[in-house]
């Protein structure tokens, strides 16, 4: 019995330590399992990230360096750009609108008188005609709304007016590195002097330069390089340009403004000006 009893004894211990291995055996399987599920499913996570859409083109290009333009005269007739370009910078004014059909006799005078001048510059037609009440002023893009926003107000209250062109005259940028000849606009009852105060007082709220003191509003018709007025006047006088003019019977008339615009980079804004 005793050895029955002690077979017996070392046969349980025995069926124990079986029963231990087969249940250390199932826990490595099912962490083997646990890990082979978690592998899978980062598999299948990477694939879905790799799926995914691309970003929008707008977004893309955000974050693309904009290439550096240079100023280049020969591309603009020799013309020198005021403000060096910075991404983000707008080069701006305001000036009072001309109508297509006012524009176009303007256009027909300009050719005529780049006829004229040729014997003594090479003269080119300005791309648009419009008489400026403001200096050209850089403008940092996020100002814009709220500029306009505020010139709109202002001009809101100025009323309409009817310009009346006089003589042709010389004038040179501040840089000196253009000669222009414009058609002079009067300003007798001072409504233009009014647009440049009301424009001065926005500007001055943003540190932009006001307009001269004293300005001569006029139209610039034609342009040529260099400040050459001196030599103009002593070659061409005024005079004999006006009888030239005046003898081909083109002639402008009143000129009626009911708006201004600020013209920044390649985008144009009406301010129109009261109806009453």
């Amino acid at each position: 019995m005793e050895l029955i009893s002690g077979y017996s004894s070392e046969s349980d211990d025995e069926n124990i330590d079986d029963d231990k291995l087969e249940a250390r055996n199932n826990l490595k399987r099912e962490s083997s399992t646990t890990n082979d599920d978690k592998t899978s499913k980062k598999l299948k996570f990477g694939k879905q990230m790799g799926s995914r859409l691309p970003l929008p083109t707008d977004i893309q290009s955000m974050f693309v360096a904009e290439p550096e333009t240079k100023n280049d005269p020969e591309q603009h007739d020799g013309r020198i750009r005021t403000f060096s370009h910075e991404r983000g910078n707008w080069a701006s004014f305001v000036y009072a609108y001309v109508s297509p059909f006012q524009e176009e006799c303007f256009r027909d005078i300009t050719q005529y008188l780049i006829d004229v001048l040729r014997p003594v510059g090479d003269f080119h037609a300005c791309e648009d005609f419009h008489l400026s009440l403001s200096r050209t002023f850089v403008l940092r893009h996020h100002w814009i709304e709220p500029l306009v926003k505020c010139l709109k107000q202002k001009l809101a209250v100025c009323q309409r007016i009817t310009l009346v062109c006089g003589d042709l005259e010389w004038y040179c940028n501040d840089e000196e590195t253009r000669t222009f000849l414009a058609m002079h606009v009067a300003d007798e009852a001072k409504i233009l002097t009014s647009y440049t105060k009301s424009i001065d007082s926005v500007l001055e709220d943003f540190k932009l330069p006001p307009y001269y003191e004293d300005p001569s509003f006029h139209i610039s018709l034609a342009w040529c390089l260099g400040d050459v007025r001196e030599r103009l006047k002593k070659h061409v006088p005024i005079s004999d340009i006006e009888t030239k003019v005046s003898e081909t019977g083109e002639l402008v008339e009143g000129l009626e403004v009911g708006e201004l615009r600020l013209k920044t980079g390649n985008r144009i804004v009406s301010l129109p000006l009261s109806k009453s």
